[in-house]
């Protein structure tokens, strides 16, 4: 077999499989960026709901306090409304303070001037939920009969003397709703949606004017009762295809959903696969003209071999040339500068998806993302200003080490017993957690948190605390509690 022949089946069986790597990789490479963008999307659908009953677990806090005043229990409801009416401005969006009876009979509304008569409670199914279950709920978008416009509620139960005689509920209009979640920073081609328990539409980035009070679309109702969280193909808000990730709150039974074109997730996705294969594409160009060259190379490498037999025949003592093989150093370079190629489309692709993390800056609660073994791998700009550290202090870093390992007395606080390992060894999500974390200059803060646990592939791989920092909000209830004490203790 001639040497051009062996050079070309050489040549043949090294690309060959180099080639079919090339297409398997690029497919991986593909199908490993869309489903890292889907669980991104995911992720942020996640943190707009923790976020969302973050807000609504507030409220229930300062109506729990609320309801245990002196002045209810005492049948004083003059004082009662005068007390609530101080309550309300302290909480961001709070329409109005209502004392309902197990009737719908309005005994208190601070919207209205006591002794006022007052219509029966717009949401009468709701109040009977609050008073009959005895806990806490959040109720579904309906229209007030005192000013006639959609607001949603959030009741507790009053009891007094062992009987659940009111529900005590704060009133929050759609607008506030709509505010928190424009409040966001989603991107404008991405589609944000809240409905309630009831599948109806109460915020939404876009059309709002035309679609508050409207049902939800058929699929997102229906994947939303099928799972609590996941994200699917389809078409919920319009024609166009999209990827849809959606999160069902356990405490509210509300329903974020977040929907992103699929030609938008696709895209940059295909452009670095393009660049990759436009890559591969030279690196086999190269790769034939070095296969072609080397040819050459050995070619005259055997007629200087030839030249050289027939000098030393002849008594001659010739000059013998280098190897070609030093050739294939050639080829290693080129293979370098390929996957230099490829690492900086993957770099492109990161950045892609470090747009879609920025969501979480966005956030106004502290968040932080750990890893199995507890050290921060995440941190938002809200908890480095809250707390008071850099990332570079926090990152890579024990959470617990940092903000946890003590108690309010200063006690050491092991951290077997912390609540973030808790979340870690159990898998199950914590909410509604109030606790004492500390800031970088030893100064406690007072928080309500929650800690879900992350997975891929059903494997543990972290944990996500969302944290509220409530320490002015507790001083505030505090010197509410404490004015509305004073008339009693003069008496």
């Amino acid at each position: 077999m001639k040497p051009r022949s062996q050079i070309l089946i050489i040549t043949g069986a090294t690309l060959l499989p180099l080639l079919a790597f090339v297409c398997v990789t690029l497919v991986l490479h593909f199908q490993s960026g869309r489903e890292t963008q889907l669980q991104n999307l995911v992720a942020t659908a996640r943190a707009l709901s923790l976020a969302l009953d973050k807000d609504f677990e507030a409220r229930v806090a300062a109506l729990k306090t609320l309801a245990q005043s002196e002045r209810l229990h005492a049948g004083d409801l003059k004082s009662f409304y005068e007390e609530s009416k101080r309550v309300v401005p302290v909480h961001e969006g709070a329409d109005a303070i209502v004392l309902v009876d197990s009737n719908g009979n309005q005994a208190v509304n601070t919207r209205r001037p006591f002794g006022e008569n007052l219509s029966l409670y717009g949401d009468p199914a709701f109040i009977r939920k609050v008073i009959e279950s005895r806990h806490p709920a959040v109720s579904n978008l309906f229209t007030t009969r005192v000013v006639q416009r959609p607001v949603i509620s959030i009741g507790v139960p009053v009891v007094i003397d062992g009987v659940t005689k009111y529900a005590l509920t704060m009133s929050l209009s759609s607008a506030f709703i709509q505010s928190l979640l424009e409040q966001q920073a989603i991107p404008s081609h991405w589609l944000s949606t809240i409905i309630d328990a009831n599948k109806i539409i109460v915020a939404r980035t876009r059309d709002m004017d035309k679609l508050l009070g409207k049902t939800a679309s058929p699929s997102l109702t229906a994947k939303s009762a099928e799972n609590a969280e996941g994200w699917w193909i389809g078409q919920p808000f319009g024609s166009e295809k999209s990827y849809v990730a959606h999160r069902r709150s356990n405490f509210s039974g509300w329903t974020v959903a977040i929907a992103v074109p699929v030609s938008a997730v696709n895209r940059p996705l295909w452009q670095a696969l393009g660049f990759m294969v436009g890559g591969s594409v030279f690196f086999i160009l190269v790769a034939l003209g070095v296969a072609l060259l080397f040819w050459r190379r050995i070619l005259s490498s055997i007629t200087a071999l030839s030249r050289a037999a027939k000098a030393i025949g002849e008594g001659a003592t010739p000059e013998i040339e280098a190897s070609p093989i030093v050739e294939l150093d050639q080829v290693r370079k080129e293979i370098e500068t390929a996957a230099g190629e490829r690492k900086k489309a993957a770099d492109r692709l990161q950045y892609e998806v470090l747009l879609v993390q920025k969501i979480t800056e966005s956030v106004a609660e502290s968040i932080f993302i750990t890893d199995s073994d507890g050290h921060v791998t995440f941190v938002n700009a809200k908890a480095l200003e809250t707390f008071g550290f850099s990332a570079e202090e926090l990152l890579g870093h024990s959470l617990h080490e940092k903000i946890h390992a003590r108690h309010p007395d200063g006690s050491p606080f092991p951290r077997g017993e912390c609540v973030f390992a808790r979340t870690r060894t159990t898998g199950r999500m914590i909410t509604n957690h109030e606790d004492v974390f500390f800031r970088k200059n030893g100064t406690a803060v007072i928080v309500e948190c929650s800690h879900a646990p992350l997975e891929a592939d059903g494997q543990p791989i972290g944990t996500l605390l969302i944290a509220r920092d409530i320490t002015e909000q507790k001083r505030s209830l505090e010197d509410v509690e404490k004015r509305a004490t004073q008339p009693a203790r003069a008496n």
